[in-house]
């Protein structure tokens, strides 16, 4: 019990440290399109997309102009940097685990403190699904693919 607090610390300090480097600006990789109607899953995703890779854009944000957001899939880890503009240039970073739902079609972003998003997969896109189970307004654009694959 004590190494698993003692790494959870050394992860949440790592990624803390980290937010102080520069940030490279991702407006040019962001998509500030929001006219999408909802998007309805397509089963079994995980099998007929290559959808490991990063992916970025803006995400709804309820304390700031506006939320750019880049995700990273790998095996079953995902990586995240957020920045809230209008509010602060210096990115949030986070790690953690994603799970697939029983038909394929999303994934959720698991954080260690209980934020957790939901995305549908779609080819070259992740689309943010909200509290409602709506998805469609906000998507995540493929700007990189997994080098691994």
């Amino acid at each position: 019990m004590k190494l698993r607090l003692v790494f959870i610390l050394s992860l949440a300090l790592f990624f803390n440290s980290c937010g102080n480097e520069a940030v490279q600006d991702m407006s040019s990789e962001v998509s500030k399109e929001t006219t999408f109607e909802n998007v309805d899953p397509i089963p079994d995703a995980v099998n007929k997309f290559d959808w490991k890779g990063t992916y970025a854009g803006v995400l709804p944000c309820s304390d700031c102009d506006e939320l750019e957001a880049e995700v990273t899939l790998e095996n079953k880890i995902y990586s995240r940097k957020l920045i809230y503009r209008g509010k602060s240039n210096t990115p949030v970073l986070s790690q953690g685990l994603y799970e697939w739902n029983e038909e394929g079609s999303e994934l959720t972003l698991k954080s260690f403190k209980g934020n957790n998003q939901v995305y549908r997969v779609i080819e070259n896109q992740l689309v943010f699904v909200d509290s409602e189970g709506v998805a469609g307004e906000f998507r995540l654009k493929k700007v990189k693919e997994d080098e691994a694959v």
